[in-house]
């Protein structure tokens, strides 16, 4: 979808499924090729990685932006992605991570607003470990621009 969109329909869509937490799960397990990779990306020291098991906060938050990104390019939400902007992201870490855990995680849709220049919405999301221990919850906030 590009150009003018009708902002209306989008709203309806965001509100219909407001809250549903069953729709957008992503399954991860903390692999060690993911974890030295992505702390060679962010910068955080190898060798305090080594040996601790614990994960970088960075790849918490990408595994967490995952889920987000299944929600933004739902076919049921058919939003106009070339206006999305994303506006916010807020990030609780409730236990530490460490190596070989396998994470689910659940997004959902949590507010929605229409003003006159934008729809805004929230994407939510909780990251639990296999044995349900949540780990990691966020609220990813977007704004569909209408222009």
């Amino acid at each position: 979808m590009t150009g003018t969109w009708d902002p209306a329909p989008v709203l309806d869509r965001l509100v219909r499924l407001r809250g549903r937490r069953g729709l957008w799960r992503t399954y991860e397990t903390i692999d060690p090729a993911g974890v030295l990779g992505h702390a060679d990306l962010d910068g955080t020291p190898v060798d305090r990685l080594e040996g601790s098991g614990d994960v970088s906060p960075a790849l918490a938050a990408a595994l967490t932006m995952r889920a987000v990104l299944t929600v933004l390019h739902d076919r049921r939400l058919d939003l106009p992605f070339d206006h999305n902007v994303h506006a916010s992201q807020a990030l609780a870490w409730h236990a530490p991570v460490t190596l070989g855990a396998s994470i689910e995680t659940r997004a959902w849709i949590g507010r929605v607003k229409s003003t006159t220049r934008a729809v805004f919405f929230d994407v939510e999301t909780e990251s639990r470990t296999r044995d349900g221990q949540l780990w990691l919850s966020g609220t990813s906030t977007h704004a569909l621009r209408h222009e």
